[in-house]
C-alpha cells in the first residue's frame, strides 16, 4: 500500500475512534444518568453493538454515501480531497470530544463532503436538500414529543407503574428496556457512522466497503472504551437530572 493511503487509512481508524466515543453520548448516557448501567458496561455494549452494526449492514451504508452526494471518481482523482475530508472532520470531532461536547458526527462528515462537492462544482442538490430537511426536522419533532410526554403523560405513567406491584420488579423491567435501547442505538450508529470515518478511503478505492466496515466498526468500539466515558459523563450527569422513567422517553 502507498505511503499516503496508509496516512489515509491511519487518519481513517483515529476518525472512527473519535465517532465512536462522541457517539457514547446518545446511545448510553440514558442508561449511565438514570445508574441503570454503570460507566464500564455502558462503553463495553457501546463497542460490542457498534461494532455488530459495523460488521452487519455498515457496508451497504457506506457505498450510498459514497455515491449519493457527489460523483463516485472524485476520491479517486483527487487525493488532496481525500485528505481535506478526513482531516477536517477528525479536527472538528477531535476538539469536541476533548471539551467534552456531543455533536452529531454525521454532520461534520457529511459536510466536509458537502465542501468538496461544491469546489467541483458536482454537487447532488436535491440529495442535499433531503438530508437537511431532516437535519432540521429531527431534533425540532424529538423536543416536541418529549416535552409533551413530560408534562401531560410523566405522572400518570409513574402513577401506572406505582399500581403494577413490586417496585423492584418494574426498575427491573425498566433497567432492561433501557439499556436494549441504547444497544440498539449502538447497533444503528455502528450501521450508519461506519461510513461517516471511511467514505472517503472507500470512495478512492484504498479500501473495499466491507473492509472499510470492519476498520470503522473495531475504531468506534476502541474510541467508546478509550474516551467515551467522559462524553457520557457529562450528557448523562452534567445537563439534568435523570430518573428511571425519564431515561425511557430520552
Amino acid at each position: 500500500m502507498p505511503i499516503l493511503s496508509l496516512v489515509a487509512v491511519v487518519i481513517s481508524f483515529f476518525l472512527a475512534m473519535n465517532i465512536g466515543a462522541s457517539n457514547s453520548a446518545a446511545e448510553m448516557s440514558a442508561a449511565y444518568g438514570a445508574g441503570v448501567r454503570t460507566k464500564k458496561q455502558a462503553v463495553a455494549l457501546i463497542a460490542i453493538f457498534a461494532l455488530l452494526g459495523a460488521l452487519t449492514v455498515g457496508d451497504k451504508v457506506i457505498k450510498t454515501l459514497g455515491k449519493g452526494l457527489i460523483p463516485e471518481g472524485i476520491f479517486i482523482h483527487s487525493f488532496a480531497a481525500v485528505f481535506i475530508v478526513l482531516l477536517v472532520t477528525t479536527i472538528f470531532i477531535l476538539f469536541a470530544n476533548i471539551f467534552r461536547s456531543p455533536i452529531a458526527t454525521t454532520h461534520a462528515i457529511v459536510c466536509s463532503v458537502i465542501g468538496i462537492g461544491l469546489y467541483y462544482g458536482q454537487l447532488n442538490g436535491a440529495k442535499v436538500r433531503y438530508i437537511i430537511t431532516w437535519w432540521v426536522a429531527t431534533p425540532i419533532i424529538s423536543f416536541i414529543l418529549n416535552y409533551l410526554v413530560g408534562k401531560y403523560l410523566y405522572f400518570r405513567i409513574l402513577d401506572f407503574l406505582a399500581r403494577l406491584g413490586s417496585e423492584d420488579r418494574i426498575k427491573k423491567i425498566l433497567a432492561a428496556l433501557i439499556t436494549a435501547s441504547g444497544c440498539y442505538m449502538a447497533f444503528s450508529a455502528g450501521t450508519n457512522n461506519a461510513a461517516n470515518s471511511v467514505v472517503a478511503i472507500v470512495g478512492a478505492n484504498i479500501v473495499s466497503p466491507l473492509t472499510g466496515a470492519v476498520m470503522a466498526g473495531m475504531g468506534m468500539g476502541l474510541g467508546a472504551i478509550l474516551f467515551g466515558g467522559r462524553i457520557m459523563e457529562a450528557v448523562g450527569k452534567g445537563i439534568t437530572e435523570i430518573g428511571i422513567v425519564r431515561a425511557i422517553f430520552v
